[in-house]
């Protein structure tokens, strides 16, 4: 049995088996996940760029020497390439809605 959170502890199913039924029955197509998954991505970017952080907005991380260091910006949403989306292949079953650009961090935004 698989314990790292890719299968459940109680049931065999993977949690991807979860994620595809409700695509289906609402008939999101790949491509509008994708395409939520590029609009989400461009409003973090802009949120990025466009708007002065204050300082209780950023995030503070000891560091090695026990320093702080202070993370601005999410660097995540400047390393995603959406022209790639459309490649993708199903992340949870053959046949499948779901690509990892619709089920990871890359369809999460930045709030407002």
């Amino acid at each position: 049995m698989i314990m790292d959170g890719s299968k459940t502890p109680m049931k065999p199913p993977s949690m991807g088996d979860f994620g595809e039924p409700p695509p289906e029955a609402y008939q999101f197509t790949t491509f509008d996940q994708d395409a939520y998954a590029i609009e989400t991505l461009t409003r973090a970017r802009k949120a990025g760029r466009g708007r002065a952080r204050s300082s209780r907005d950023r995030a503070l991380l000891p560091d090695r020497e026990s320093r702080s260091r202070v993370i601005a910006n999410d660097e995540h949403p400047l390393k995603v390439d959406p022209p790639k989306f459309p490649g993708l292949k199903p992340a949870f079953r053959a046949g499948g809605t779901i690509t990892p650009a619709a089920s990871s961090a890359n369809a999460d935004a930045e709030p407002p």
